[in-house]
């Protein structure tokens, strides 16, 4: 099993922070989101983890090179992790875990995604919507939309959360890159997430491993660190 952990971004909306440093770097607990993330798959038998860089590059690099494989998007600026991620599409190849680079999540959701055997599993939070997150839509605990904004023909409500975090097994990755490679002409400036609603259209399952009971938060604004400093105080 291998996790892929996608920090290329730029971060602005958090840059005024400290606009020297990417965001995966921000210390939160007395250690930095990406060095917390790294130690929990290691803890987890998760030996391979390639850590997508883009802004800043070296600083990850000079950190973590030894205990990561260190790879450089050189798009960033312009594109989105859908395209960071399709770019190094040849690193998928067996169970893999996919990440943002800006949460944290308790040590329990990486174990429970790790067991699971299913062919794709997202992580959700159903307890709360929260604001400026990559929401779903499930129908009988599978989903049925992701994405950062439910479109206003849409019925339905959305139901939770998708926390930046889920697993692909190996036999459902030459679909998964086949669905990024049909949709890419639309979707470079996008999530990789669009992929998994063309996946959704063609009548693939996508799983949800619920955690409400579990802690997680994302790092993306200066009130996300202000709430997580105190969390973790």
């Amino acid at each position: 099993m291998r996790a892929i952990i996608l920090a290329a971004g730029l971060g602005s909306r958090i840059a005024k922070l400290n606009p020297t440093q990417p965001k995966c770097l921000i210390e939160i607990g007395g250690i930095s989101i990406l060095e917390r993330l790294i130690n929990q798959f290691l803890k987890n038998g998760i030996n391979k983890i390639d850590v997508i860089t883009g802004y800043r590059s070296i600083q990850i690099k000079k950190k973590f090179n030894k205990i990561a494989n260190i790879k450089y998007y050189p798009h960033f600026k312009k594109t989105n992790n859908f395209s960071t991620l399709y770019y190094f599409k040849h690193l998928l190849k067996e169970d893999t875990i996919i990440s943002f680079a800006d949460i944290i999540v308790e040590n329990t959701i990486i174990k429970k995604l790790v067991k699971s055997k299913k062919g794709i599993t997202a992580a959700v939070d159903t307890s709360a919507i929260r604001p400026g997150t990559m929401r779903v839509i499930l129908k009988k605990k599978l989903l049925k939309y992701i994405g950062n904004k439910i479109v206003t023909n849409q019925s339905e409500k959305a139901n939770g959360n998708f926390i930046g975090i889920l697993k692909i097994k190996k036999s459902k990755i030459k679909i998964f890159k086949s669905s990024m490679r049909k949709i890419l002409r639309d979707c470079k400036k996008n999530y990789y997430t669009e992929a998994f609603n063309y996946m959704i259209s063609q009548k693939i399952k996508i799983n949800v491993l619920d955690i409400k009971k579990y802690y997680w938060t994302e790092i993306d604004t200066v009130w996300d660190y202000k709430k997580a400093i105190k969390d973790f105080k």
